[in-house]
């Protein structure tokens, strides 16, 4: 029988470092009303995104604008410039 063990982060030698992108999985969540209840929800975030996503975050551009950029890349269809 196969035993199974679940990481919850990508290995990393030696220290893990809080804002290097390789040492982490990262996601954007949120939430949503749905029936006058509030859903959180998650988008994974690509490591190589992460920067511009904090930038994002950062410029208080709305849900639906990072929502609508981390689609777009999944697809390849547009790049946003740092």
């Amino acid at each position: 029988m196969r035993q199974f063990v679940i990481a919850s982060y990508p290995y990393v030698e030696g220290t893990r470092e809080e804002d290097n992108p390789d040492h982490w999985y990262w996601g954007y969540c949120y939430e949503v009303l749905v029936e006058g209840k509030w859903i959180g929800q998650s988008l994974s975030v690509p490591k190589h995104k992460v920067s511009v996503v904090q930038k994002m975050i950062g410029d208080r551009l709305p849900v639906s604008a990072i929502k609508a950029f981390l689609s777009k890349e999944k697809s390849g269809k547009s790049h946003i410039k740092d």
